[in-house]
């Protein structure tokens, strides 16, 4: 995995920066509906890339789009997760614990 805390700390300042005028809880929730407003973007890709989507749509499909919207939806979730003072490498490794100990065959 790609080390991305140097960007997501700059990104976040300058999100703050524009939003001096927001509250803590204005910004969180602003970094909250763009992480939904990306996993919609997400979805429409999908829904393109398994061809359930209106068939204009799917005619401009790259594959491509699905991966940046991916991306998309990673950043958001970091932004968040950062602002949040969540540590997702620490979140996800205990959930891989907790995983593993409960489906352990």
């Amino acid at each position: 995995m790609i080390n991305t805390d140097s960007f997501i700390v700059e990104q976040l300042q300058k999100i703050k920066k524009r939003n001096l005028h927001r509250s803590e809880t204005e910004l969180r929730l602003l970094l909250y509906s763009k992480l939904v407003e990306e996993v919609g973007e997400l979805t429409e890709k999908l829904l393109c890339y398994f061809e359930y989507q209106r068939v204009e749509k799917i005619k401009t499909f790259m594959f491509k789009d699905l991966e940046e919207e991916f991306a998309d939806v990673y950043i958001c979730l970091l932004l968040l997760s950062k602002e949040l003072k969540i540590n997702l490498d620490t979140s996800i490794s205990e959930k891989i614990k907790e995983v593993n100990k409960r489906f352990k065959e």
